[in-house]
């Protein structure tokens, strides 16, 4: 969505000299920090949640089907790892095509047609 908003301005940046490779780093790093802010989030928000189901354990499982009766949580930081790495991997890779897109826009092309 950010390219196509971006056209334009896309455009001059590479009637004004900006490259290819230029265009592309810039909107790989707005992809990865858009990821990374809501990895970030989700993984505050993740933590925050294990803290409180360790302290009030409030699931409950009913005992007659299960063995236990409350929901254990117990945090791996390895998990954590794990996850904040394939989001981030996620991110970028869904970052890449536009971003590949964006630089190989024709600045002409792109000026002439948004107004």
């Amino acid at each position: 969505m950010v390219v196509l908003e971006k056209r334009r301005d896309i455009g001059v940046l590479k009637s004004l000299g900006a490259r290819s490779r230029v265009v592309l780093q810039v909107f790989l790093c707005e992809g990865l920090l858009i990821g990374g802010l809501g990895t970030a989030l989700g993984a505050g928000l993740g933590m925050l949640l294990i803290g409180i189901l360790q302290r009030y354990p409030f699931v409950r499982l009913p005992g007659d089907v299960y063995f236990i009766e409350r929901l254990p949580v117990r945090p791996e930081g390895g998990d954590f790892i794990a996850v904040i790495l394939a989001a981030l991997t996620l991110c970028l890779t869904a970052a890449l095509y536009p971003a590949w897109r964006a630089s190989r826009l024709d600045p002409v092309d792109a000026i002439r047609r948004q107004a």
